[in-house]
């Protein structure tokens, strides 16, 4: 990823935890599944 002059790139850590519970979210909420894979994908 190319960040413009002066832009500063934020991090957050992403546990194994946070993406069981994810996991068990898109479980019990299988209609976010296309949001999700539209967001990390592209449409």
């Amino acid at each position: 990823m190319q960040l413009g002059r002066g832009a500063k790139m934020r991090t957050m850590a992403f546990t194994v935890q946070d993406l069981k519970e994810l996991l068990e979210l898109l479980e019990q909420h299988p209609e976010w599944k296309s949001v999700l894979r539209a967001s990390l994908l592209g449409e």
